[in-house]
């Protein structure tokens, strides 16, 4: 039998593709798993590497979806495809209702000369997120915002988690993200030396988000946890306090949601030249 079919659950390929839902194996091997075909098509269009892609041509073949950029991706990535059988593929999927591919792709590396890049305006920094949905909605209002540089800090969730990879709708392919091992403090110190503003998203001494006067051209947002918003070592870093103004003695909106609204004026700010 070609080694390329696989019909056993403890086939080592495959043993080891599982072990990419662990964080700590796809931080090891630098590698980590998306599923579906929109997102795969959307990973070969962005020039992501595929480091193997296992497909079920019996559940593949009866999703109804425009397959052909998925097709260019197996042309060119022959050699790396494993065939399963139906038993095989939903042992190693995540999702309820699979669309018969999944694909092992190489984690992109940036650091801080990408974050600091002259052409780089927009910053987003995040504090703690820790709710994949919450991270994917984030990171998709930060492509369509023009936050196309991202920084998250040890306490956030893994970007390459699987629940984040789909929550991102693959947007998260064109944006540059850095993952911190510390809390951020030094990062922040150092966007703030190279002429970045830091804006913290917080209601302690906060202007209403509509009544900055000037939102600076080089800025950082930084976002909160959930449930604890930022932490006071990294606010004491905050240049301007801002806040969103809301009706009706609510105190609070959805993390995911109050960033994209924060983000949007920023934006519109900067499109229409508004101050």
């Amino acid at each position: 039998m070609n080694e390329n079919n696989i019909t056993s659950l403890t086939n080592e390929k495959i043993k080891e593709i599982k072990k990419l839902y662990d964080k700590k194996y796809r931080i090891q091997n630098k590698q980590y798993i998306i599923e579906g075909i929109k997102i795969i098509q959307e990973a070969f269009l962005q020039k992501q590497s595929f480091v193997t892609i296992v497909i079920c041509e019996e559940i593949y073949r009866n999703v109804n979806i425009d397959k052909s950029v998925v097709s260019k991706v197996l042309n060119e990535n022959e050699e790396k495809i494993l065939y399963v059988d139906n038993k095989v593929f939903n042992s190693v999927c995540d999702t309820k209702t699979p669309q018969g591919i999944i694909a092992v792709l190489e984690m992109k590396t940036n650091n801080l000369l990408c974050v600091t890049n002259s052409n780089n305006e927009n910053v987003l920094f995040l504090d703690n997120i820790q709710d994949a949905g919450n991270m994917g909605t984030i990171l998709r209002s930060a492509r369509a915002f023009g936050f196309d540089t991202v920084i998250l800090n040890k306490g956030c969730i893994d970007i390459y988690n699987p629940k984040v990879i789909r929550a991102t709708m693959g947007n998260i392919f064109m944006l540059h993200i850095l993952q911190l091992q510390d809390e951020g403090k030094e990062m922040l110190l150092n966007l703030k030396k190279n002429g970045y503003t830091v804006y913290a998203t917080t209601l302690e001494n906060s202007i209403d988000i509509y009544d900055v006067i000037v939102y600076n051209n080089k800025k950082v947002l930084v976002v909160g946890n959930e449930a604890n918003g930022i932490q006071q070592e990294i606010l004491k870093l905050s240049d301007v306090n801002i806040s969103i103004p809301m009706l009706n003695n609510t105190e609070s909106l959805n993390v995911g949601v109050a960033t994209s609204i924060v983000m949007s004026e920023i934006q519109r700010r900067n499109i229409y030249n508004l101050e």
